[in-house]
């Protein structure tokens, strides 16, 4: 799956369904876009555990 379809409907459902502020959707989305960026993620089938770790740091 493409990395910026699955982030809009992440985003999505944390705020339609979860009920999440719109505060919280624009972290999300900003921290998500930064690592997609860092990390040249364009397919979600590019996300690996210690990737995401590695990031965090």
């Amino acid at each position: 799956m493409n990395a910026e379809t699955a982030k809009r409907q992440f985003l999505e459902y944390i705020e339609i369904e979860r009920g999440r502020a719109v505060k919280t959707v624009e972290n999300y989305d900003r921290y998500l876009t930064r690592y997609f960026a860092q990390m040249k993620i364009k397919n979600m089938s590019k996300i690996a555990e210690q990737n995401i770790r590695n990031f965090r740091i």
